[in-house]
């Protein structure tokens, strides 16, 4: 059993703000929280394959808790540089083609896309 914790990034900071009612965090922090959720995820597999194959071996995997929803609410939405992807939602996604049709037809059109 191999369980990796080197590239785990720093959510240290973002965990105590979310503490804070009405805190926001930026895409990046985002992005990092979701990541330290997967590896969660993966490291409670791989305890409780461990503790099937070792009965009577104590380990409380079920104390990790269980972020699968929350990981499918984001997986794929927030880019590891913190950015959305355009296919987060239908309504972003129509928002960028819309925009970039109208980039195309008008050259000098700002190039600010949300």
């Amino acid at each position: 059993m191999r369980l990796r914790f080197t590239d785990l990034p720093d959510c240290e900071a973002p965990v105590a703000r979310l503490r804070i009612e009405g805190t926001v965090l930026d895409g990046v922090e985002i992005a990092a929280l979701a990541a330290a959720l997967e590896r969660s995820f993966q490291v409670k597999g791989a305890l409780s394959a461990f503790r099937r194959r070792t009965r009577g071996w104590r380990l409380a995997p079920g104390a990790l808790g269980d972020f699968r929803p929350l990981l499918r609410e984001i997986s794929g939405r927030i880019l590891p540089d913190g950015s959305i992807a355009d296919d987060a939602s239908v309504a972003l996604a129509r928002i960028r083609r819309e925009m970039e049709r109208q980039r195309h037809r008008h050259p000098g059109f700002a190039r600010t896309i949300p």
